[in-house]
């Protein structure tokens, strides 16, 4: 699947990626231990193609993502989104400021 994002899309989500990757390989680690390498493939995969798309000086980018990281990405959104909710970052202006 190819994942077009632009340039705020792919700074928001380095951050995010980048901040949050300890807590996720400790979740990794912990709750699915049988494939845990395999999370951490993905998820520096998908880092690393983010921060691809961020140095790049076009203003939309493609990320190859096939269905595992794919899923992975969609279920490390979801927890983010989740998360903006519970603090009340639910105005678009709060979530550009982030």
């Amino acid at each position: 699947m190819i994942l077009l994002i632009n340039h705020k899309e792919s700074a928001t989500l380095t951050l995010n990626l980048s901040i949050m990757r300890k807590s996720y390989r400790n979740l990794f680690k912990g709750r699915f231990k049988a494939r845990r390498g395999d999370l951490y493939k993905s998820y520096d995969y998908i880092l690393d193609s983010v921060k691809k798309a961020l140095e790049s000086q076009k203003e939309t980018n493609e990320v190859h993502l096939n269905k595992f990281d794919l899923d992975l990405l969609c279920e490390v959104l979801r927890s983010y989104t989740a998360k903006l909710d519970e603090v009340g970052l639910k105005d678009d202006m709060d979530v550009e400021m982030l």
